[in-house]
């Protein structure tokens, strides 16, 4: 370790954990022979019960959180239920703008809302896996209705930390080169989102990072990238998240994403630049 650097610590999370057996597997390579530390749980997804004995099983130093779900996979609440948060199939819309929420949001849709949210907060305590974080699929908690009803839950079952998902433009920047229109909306839009989410914790005791990493590369992480990330977080102390979509598919953009976890440069150059890998209890 070079005692010149600052004291940087930093979260790198696997979302997607449950969603399929190649995502579970990977997450299990990824924390056993790589650099991952956290994994947030998918309760709707298709390979839940095989991630929860993976976490339970074979992981018992992971930390996982609830990756809360509204959109894309088919909800636990049958589609008589909640109607107005799926499509014709019984499944999620794809995405949050085809939800319809940013539009509207009746107070149909929003007890329907309520009622998910509640069912997956359940599940995952069910599982007795502690509770260490809670972020959104899409991050569709960004949505302001969203999150006070998400933050009704995370206080009722006393979730230490919350993902904000602001991502620092003046230490990404220079890297994610790719989707500059895109990026720019991310960087204006989820910027002032943000500050709403920030303001909605004041005075309550759940913790935030100083930044989160993942968006403006999203799918696009691999080792060459990780290792630019960590020269550049390296400079600025606090505590941070990267979060990553691994998985054992090579078909998958997450196949390199898993590479790059399991890279000895980029174990490496973490220990060579003091960068201390940490979890949400830590924050």
């Amino acid at each position: 370790m070079n005692d010149s650097f600052v004291s940087t610590r930093l979260i790198i999370t696997a979302d997607d954990f449950g969603r399929s057996s190649a995502i579970n597997q990977a997450v299990a390579m990824a924390v056993s022979r790589g650099v991952l530390t956290s994994a947030s749980l998918m309760v709707v997804g298709n390979a839940f019960d095989e991630a929860v004995r993976i976490a339970t099983k074979e992981l018992p130093n992971i930390h996982t959180g609830l990756h809360l779900t509204l959109t894309e996979l088919t909800p636990l609440l049958g589609r008589q239920e909640v109607p107005r948060l799926v499509n014709k199939k019984g499944a999620f819309f794809s995405s949050p703008a085809k939800t319809g929420i940013f539009l509207q949001l009746s107070k149909k849709m929003q007890n329907q809302m309520n009622k998910e949210i509640a069912a997956q907060f359940e599940r995952y305590e069910d599982t007795h896996l502690k509770f260490f974080h809670v972020n959104t699929h899409h991050h569709i908690h960004l949505h302001p209705v969203v999150f006070a009803a998400m933050l009704r839950y995370v206080l009722f079952y006393k979730v230490r930390a919350v993902r904000i998902p602001y991502e620092p433009w003046y230490i990404t920047g220079s890297i994610c080169t790719k989707h500059q229109l895109r990026n720019l909306f991310y960087r204006t839009v989820f910027y002032l989102l943000c500050l709403n989410m920030k303001q909605q914790l004041k005075g309550k005791n759940i913790k935030f990072c100083q930044g989160v990493f993942g968006l403006y590369a999203t799918g696009e992480v691999t080792e060459q990238w990780l290792l630019k990330f960590l020269d550049r977080i390296k400079l600025y102390a606090g505590i941070y998240e990267l979060y990553l979509h691994p998985t054992c598919d090579k078909r998958q953009r997450g196949y390199q994403e898993l590479q790059a976890l399991l890279s000895t440069r980029v174990r490496d150059r973490i220990e060579e630049f003091g960068v201390e890998l940490v979890s949400h209890n830590d924050i």
